[in-house]
């Protein structure tokens, strides 16, 4: 079965709770020692621009998604799995745990390398939404979603250019128009390419690590997420997936 515009923004939804669960990781690495100053900041500025993209390319996604079934259950309940496991990490009842009791939990270093990972295949995820953004003449919006979204990326008002006739009815599934498309397509690159820099940054934090540990397999989840993606876009059989 093709990849759906609800597939993509349950992604983009899931890579954004990841960027989230990082940055307060690598905070409590940076607190106990673990890290240096100018590794966090930069792994930082880049964590807090991948998620600013993510929430963007997941608002369109959304858009497009307005009319179709949920995500795929095998993509839905994978997404659950890796933000239940961050969860168990960083957070504590209503808010972000501190760094002693994460420090307690986990061994932090080694989390930060699983994450360093999980962010790498998050960037190779969104080259491929990227793709199915620019090729997938299906992608449909209801005419309202649609011409608001259009108008924005055109900075044209409705009435000096109307891509959407105003006859239509509101939620009329309508295709993407080009200005629409072109915008989607240059959100995911930009949270694509943002993730990416945050996966270079943070391997500059895990490099001297070269042993595993058991929170590898806890947090594997996240790899089991980015090969879902990839199946779910380019219907692959995931055994045969590099990120495994």
């Amino acid at each position: 079965m093709s990849p759906t515009a609800a597939d993509a923004q349950h992604i983009a939804l899931s890579v954004a709770q990841l960027t989230d669960t990082t940055t307060v990781i690598a905070a409590a690495a940076h607190a106990a020692g673990l890290v240096g100053t100018g590794d966090h900041d930069r792994l930082l500025a880049n964590l807090t621009a991948a998620r600013r993209d993510w929430a963007d390319s997941g608002t369109r996604w959304a858009e497009l998604a307005a009319l179709q079934p949920r995500p795929a259950l095998a993509l839905h309940t994978a997404g659950i799995e890796v933000n239940a496991a961050l969860q168990q990490i960083a957070s504590t009842g209503p808010g972000w745990a501190t760094t002693s009791v994460i420090t307690s939990r986990v061994d932090v270093a080694e989390t930060m390398r699983v994450l360093h990972r999980a962010l790498a295949a998050a960037a190779d995820t969104g080259h491929l939404l990227t793709e199915m953004a620019s090729t997938d003449q299906a992608l449909q919006a209801p005419a309202r979603l649609m011409n608001t979204r259009t108008a924005a990326e055109s900075r044209n008002s409705y009435d000096e250019h109307a891509w959407i006739a105003p006859s239509d009815h509101p939620n009329r599934p309508v295709p993407l128009t080009p200005p629409a498309r072109a915008g989607l397509v240059a959100a995911s690159e930009r949270a694509a390419h943002a993730t990416g820099a945050a996966a270079t940054a943070a391997a500059a934090l895990t490099e001297r690590r070269d042993h595993a540990r058991a929170v590898g397999s806890r947090l594997g989840r996240a790899q089991r997420l980015a090969v879902l993606a990839r199946t779910a876009i380019y219907r692959t059989p995931p055994q045969t997936s590099r990120w495994r």
